[in-house]
């Protein structure tokens, strides 16, 4: 098995649409995010995925996503789950909808020959159902995850803006080269909001070396509740798409 670089908790939620208080499927997502917790690190990391879903391997996929928050404590990724009023100029008053968790497990970063993968095990939902079925939140996967250098030049348009890509530490930069993408390693480049990354699905299912290590980890970190981790109030986020699997 592949050397594992951290562990923790995984945690998928989606946003609706602004004004969508049923959503019914993807066409009613805004947007899709992912919460890593590495264990012993007191650190919190939100991802957000572009295409609002997980890359699907049968189709060869690639996602694009970017580290939209990370801090030390809940409070550095709990607004972006949170629902929001603002005024437009053209609609009037706005209201975006809370974050809906979708799903929690275990996942594993781990260093390979040439790339690192993020590999998960999912815990709840017992059985994925529609929801997850639509956002590609499989009951187990491995993704190929790279970082982008973000001095590297790239097309107009694509990706973040140059204003919102980070500066890095030197020694964090330094692993990049003259390379566009580099792999994930070490972790701490998650640490770092506005870096880009890419995710590809890796076809093969985990080897059962890995799957008695993200079982492991699940085991040694207990019953981890979202809503007391995150410190969310559980009244504000619907969960029956967390618990059941159904969109409401």
């Amino acid at each position: 098995m592949a050397e594992v670089l951290e562990a923790g908790e995984i945690h998928f939620f989606f946003r609706p649409r602004v004004e969508e208080g049923s959503p019914a499927g993807l066409g009613d997502v805004q947007q899709f995010l992912v919460v890593l917790v590495p264990r012993g690190t007191g650190r919190f990391r939100l991802l957000r995925v572009g295409r609002k879903r997980l890359p699907d391997a049968a189709r060869h996929e690639r996602v694009w996503a970017y580290v939209e928050a990370a801090g030390t404590d809940p409070a550095a990724v709990r607004p972006r789950l949170l629902a929001s009023v603002y005024d437009t100029a053209t609609r009037g008053t706005r209201h975006q909808p809370p974050a809906r968790p979708v799903g929690e497990g275990v996942y594993a970063l781990l260093r390979g020959d040439r790339d690192t993968q993020l590999a998960y095990l999912l815990a709840t939902p017992a059985e994925p159902g529609p929801v997850q079925r639509e956002l590609n939140v499989t009951a187990e996967a491995r993704l190929i995850v790279s970082a982008r250098n973000p001095e590297a030049p790239t097309p107009r348009d694509v990706g973040l803006s140059p204003g919102r890509r980070p500066e890095l530490p030197a020694d964090l930069q330094a692993r990049f080269g003259t390379r566009r993408w580099a792999p994930v390693d070490p972790p701490a480049l998650l640490d770092i909001e506005g870096v880009e990354l890419l995710f590809i699905a890796v076809a093969a299912a985990l080897d059962p070396a890995l799957t008695g290590a993200l079982e492991a980890e699940e085991r040694r970190g207990g019953d981890v509740d979202v809503f007391d981790r995150l410190r969310l109030d559980r009244d504000a986020h619907p969960i029956v798409p967390l618990l059941a699997g159904d969109w409401a």
